[in-house]
């Protein structure tokens, strides 16, 4: 099974022994600790993370890189949001003092879901300030998009959509003409196309909205951003009444998500659709049962927005 053999590969973790120097041993670490991320073993990334923290203690160019994979393992373990964020801005300290671009960009663009996800809207705030005062002064272009992507989830958190949109395309066109794409620059140019076919969703713009998933699938090769896609297309649907092509996306997003504790997000927004479509409907069993599975999921996902979402459906 080659998928299992590359799964493996990219989890092989370091012999510190064979490196001769300090950086050389570091400079692997690093590297094993980004690749845990790319196959998305969060509770993994945690436990390397640490060890890469006492190792780099004395050099702040890698320890703002550990904090930052401690930040994203946090992230994505049950949405601990609050420790993630201390890890992010610790890391973003170090990238700003020793001048990391790359560090600070993902620094900056993941403090931005953060800040959102705690509701911190002051620091929010100054974050967007100091992005739109940076950004025309990079010269790299994915550094670039990924600030001009935050910009444009800052605007779309406050349903202003045309700014959201005007920032996201112009991200896309960067990263589209990146020759070198790797797989999660590709996943990132889908899952923008997604954000705007939901912003064109939120405004009730269905064939729009189904044109931007559309323009969204090839570039998808990871399994949030997949889910995501489905996610729409139930959302997209069931506006528009196509319960049949609902029910195939819902269909397609368990099969996804089987085993996968990371998705239990996207079950509990795939099930709160399939309630409001029945609610709507006025076939109150059914979307009762939907609304259950919501919430079932939402509590397993720990995140407090998408519980709080199933239980507003619930007691409608």
């Amino acid at each position: 099974n080659l998928l299992f053999c590359v799964f493996l590969n990219a989890q092989q973790k370091p012999d510190l022994i064979k490196y001769k120097t300090t950086i050389d041993k570091l400079k692997a670490w690093e590297n094993y600790c980004k690749s845990i991320s790319e196959a998305e073993n969060y509770s993994l990334l945690l436990d390397a993370a640490e060890k890469g923290i006492q190792l780099a203690k004395n050099d702040e160019k890698f320890l703002g890189s550990f904090y930052f994979y401690k930040g994203y393992g946090y992230e994505y373990t049950n949405n601990q949001y609050q420790k993630a964020t201390d890890y992010y801005e610790k890391s973003l300290q170090l990238a700003q003092k020793v001048k990391n671009t790359r560090l600070e960009t993902s620094d900056l663009m993941r403090l931005n879901y953060m800040y959102y996800s705690i509701k911190d809207h002051e620091k929010g705030k100054q974050l967007i300030d100091y992005i739109k005062k940076v950004v025309d002064t990079i010269k790299d272009d994915d550094s670039k998009a990924t600030l001009l992507g935050s910009l444009g989830e800052y605007y779309l958190d406050r349903s202003e959509f045309e700014n959201f949109i005007n920032y996201k395309l112009k991200a896309i066109n960067l990263l589209m003409s990146d020759q070198n794409k790797d797989e999660l620059k590709t996943n990132n140019i889908g899952v923008s196309y997604l954000q705007i076919a939901d912003a064109y969703n939120d405004m009730k713009q269905y064939e729009k909205a189904i044109e931007y998933c559309k323009y969204a699938e090839p570039y998808l090769n990871r399994d949030d951003g997949i889910a995501f896609l489905y996610n729409s297309y139930i959302e997209i649907y069931t506006q528009l009444d196509n319960l049949k092509s609902a029910q195939k996306y819902y269909a397609d997003l368990y099969k996804l998500a089987n085993g996968k504790h990371m998705l239990d997000l996207n079950l509990s927004y795939g099930n709160r659709n399939m309630a409001d479509y029945y609610l709507r409907k006025n076939r109150l069993r059914l979307a009762d049962s939907y609304a259950n599975k919501a919430i079932y999921f939402g509590k397993r996902s720990q995140d407090e927005e998408i519980q709080m979402e199933a239980n507003v459906i619930k007691g409608k």
